[in-house]
């Protein structure tokens, strides 16, 4: 996690600040403390916020790389991550509003998608996002809020997507919005439940699944997702469900190149896509009737598969021992080389 120009800071940090567990409220002061928000607007640069996540980073990396079990500590450590994107999310959106002198118009909340959502971060991974906006009052247009939303959140995309000296943070995605890159960056709530009424797929709603508010305006950000959650849970009764979710699962595997096929791990043919995928349409056939299953992330969601009854204990238990393996070998890989990166190159020790 070195440069060799931050070296001796981050060892610095290390032995002032040992390694230990920290909450979501904990990742938050610690990015305050480096980047003050006041009244919603960060003053800070965007390269001070790149130095605090390295920083992060590394502690939550020293607390991995010495555990002896790493595989017990990996819920741990991807719920940490995703902690430190949560604020990283907040103090991105806080520096973008600073260059929006009209920002208070509207409300704006970020929507995490994927392993973010899931609370299972990788070191090195996409944040995947969702935007919806309001006005903030009566008298603001809703044209006028969707300007302002829109511009806050490229600015964020911006910031947190660059590269400098100083490094890089998450590289936030959008492109699980509606409608993909063709659409509009940002929507309304209302935008949103046209949208999702009238036009999307079985697998948006799957994406969904994983939707949890994450920066921003939350009271908004939950609207969202309490919206979209009958949607989600009845999925699995739409015609043709298995066999579309069955084929787009082969579509991925078939487009792995051929000399990659056996070094994958998150593609191919159990990996650990294979793991989400199954845990995922396990949850949304069964769960349409029983809420206990109803979980985002991938081990959480197995164990209470497990526990209801619907997969068996030997089964479960070595599935989700598998999956820690897995997860922590591409935590070894990409901590390695700093890469974001899924492929087996060589022999890595666990």
């Amino acid at each position: 996690l070195y440069s060799s120009a931050a070296s001796d800071v981050y060892k610095r940090q290390l032995l002032r600040d040992p390694p230990h567990p920290r909450s979501a409220d904990d990742w938050r002061r610690f990015f305050a403390d480096r980047l003050p928000i006041v009244d919603g607007v960060c003053a800070g640069t965007a390269d001070e916020l790149r130095l605090a996540n390295r920083a992060a980073l590394t502690l939550i990396a020293a607390r991995d790389l010495e555990a002896e079990d790493p595989t017990a500590l990996l819920a741990d450590i991807t719920r940490e991550l995703a902690h430190v994107a949560d604020a990283v999310l907040d103090t991105s959106l806080a520096l973008a509003r600073a260059e929006v002198p009209q920002w208070a118009d509207a409300r704006l909340a970020v929507i995490a998608l994927g392993k973010t959502g899931a609370q299972e971060l990788n070191y090195l991974s996409d944040v995947d996002v969702l935007y919806v906006t309001e006005p903030a009052r009566d008298d603001v247009p809703t044209g006028h809020a969707l300007t302002i939303a829109t511009r806050i959140a490229a600015a964020q995309a911006r910031i947190c997507s660059a590269h400098t000296s100083a490094g890089s943070i998450w590289t936030v995605d959008a492109a699980l919005r509606p409608e993909g890159k063709a659409g509009p960056l940002v929507r309304t709530l209302e935008s949103c439940r046209h949208y999702y009424e009238r036009w999307a797929k079985p697998w948006e709603f799957q994406a969904m699944l994983k939707a949890r508010p994450a920066a921003g305006d939350l009271q908004l950000g939950q609207a969202f997702v309490d919206m979209l959650a009958p949607r989600v849970w009845q999925v699995a009764h739409t015609d043709g469900f298995l066999p579309e979710m069955r084929a787009m699962r082969e579509r991925v595997i078939s487009l792995i190149p051929a000399s990659q096929a056996d070094r994958d791990i998150k593609l191919a043919s159990g990996g650990l896509r294979d793991t989400e995928f199954s845990v995922q349409l396990l949850q949304l056939v069964h769960g349409t009737s029983d809420e206990r299953i109803r979980c985002r992330g991938t081990l959480e969601g197995l164990e209470a598969l497990v526990a209801h009854g619907y997969i068996g204990r030997d089964a479960g238990a070595k599935l989700a021992q598998d999956y820690r393996i897995q997860r922590v070998i591409e935590h070894r890989i990409q901590l390695a080389r700093l890469r974001r990166t899924h492929l087996l190159l060589s022999l890595i020790h666990i």
